[in-house]
């Protein structure tokens, strides 16, 4: 049904909810209140009756193409369910003439507050401290001098100065950090606005202590932290090596490189939420000594299985940020097929 002035009229509008997240109950409200249907699928080619489609929320898992939306031939709008857009080729999806957009800041505070989180355990040897206590007893009942390091006056490169590098960078500040930010795609003068150096290459990203990545995956940043920028690192970087923080991309980080800068100590500890490859292998080297805590290894490396967003907050408001959208292109769509107004989506 779909509510028209004072009638509702019969209808056939269907909504496509592909995920492996059951819509919550807020958001499906949102659809249904406003006369949709929803159809809950994982994958596209389960949809029976794909002529009924007029709006998709789409996950990760699926290329969105113009190939792949041949197949609902009646769509307006599509919406990404999530801040990244790699899955979906924007351009072909604008010269068909479908709205779409994404939920880009639902997760701002959460992964900000990962990547602190990760920086924080790595400084104080919390989940290595921790861990020595509970397989050890009273035996490890004993002050552990020689690891961790102090964040106060400890220099941290945040590489894209978007809404999470900048909720990250406010929150290390607070900590006595010395905040520097590389982000070529800010207008002149942020950092006046903001008080902090701004990098101008990456190079120069290099020779802080901590570097913290929160750019989006693109043919720009692809491998960006690579076997070059471990040897800056090594050329200028701190004496004992650079901390590096990855909750934004894989792909940003080439993964033999930091391998081979990790087993030199030029990388001297890292966090990542992502992985060049998901879930890893864990007959990979460094995975492997990981798994089995690698004295080595111990303390110096956090994995999490790409989780930063993650909260019961977060999700709830990204279904119902996802709704929302997808109401409003369809509403500015009814009745015509007219390409989006594509704006950035930055992290």
């Amino acid at each position: 049904m779909r509510r028209r002035g004072t009638k509702a009229v019969v209808t056939h509008e269907t909504i496509l909810w592909q995920a492996d997240q059951e819509l919550c109950s807020t958001a499906r409200a949102v659809l249904t209140d406003d006369g949709y249907a929803v159809l809950e699928a994982e994958h596209s080619q389960d949809v029976r009756h794909p002529d009924q489609i007029i709006g998709i929320i789409a996950d990760h898992r699926e290329q969105w193409d113009r190939e792949r939306l041949t197949r609902f031939p009646q769509v307006r709008a599509l919406v990404r369910l999530g801040v990244g857009i790699d899955n979906v080729k924007v351009d072909e999806i604008e010269g068909a003439g479908i709205r779409f957009d994404s939920v880009p800041a639902y997760g701002t505070t959460d992964v900000a507050d990962h990547a602190m989180a990760m920086i924080l355990d790595l400084s104080r040897q919390l989940t290595a401290r921790s861990e020595r206590l509970r397989k050890g007893g009273t035996r490890a009942w004993r002050a552990d001098l020689e690891n961790g390091f102090r964040l106060r006056g400890r220099t941290l490169a945040v590489v894209g100065l978007g809404r999470i590098g900048l909720s990250v960078a406010r929150r290390a500040a607070a900590f006595g950090i010395e905040v520097m930010f590389f982000d070529p795609f800010l207008p002149e003068g942020t950092e006046l606005a903001h008080g902090w150096p701004r990098l101008q290459s990456v190079r120069e990203v290099a020779t802080a202590d901590i570097c913290t990545l929160h750019c989006p995956a693109t043919p720009l940043t692809q491998h960006m932290i690579d076997r070059h920028y471990w040897d800056d690192v090594a050329a200028s970087g701190p004496p004992d090596g650079q901390i590096l923080i990855n909750t934004a991309r894989g792909s940003l980080v080439d993964w033999q490189a930091f391998n081979h800068a990790f087993d030199k100590g030029v990388a001297r500890a890292a966090g990542f939420d992502v992985l060049e490859q998901e879930p890893f292998q864990e007959d990979d080297p460094l995975i492997s000594q990981w798994c089995k805590e690698d004295p080595t290894v111990h303390g110096r490396l956090l994995l999490t299985p790409h989780v930063a967003f993650a909260s019961p907050e977060a999700v709830r408001d990204l279904h119902e940020g996802a709704a929302a959208r997808l109401v409003r292109a369809l509403s500015e769509t009814h009745g015509s097929r007219r390409g989006i107004q594509h704006l950035e989506h930055l992290t």
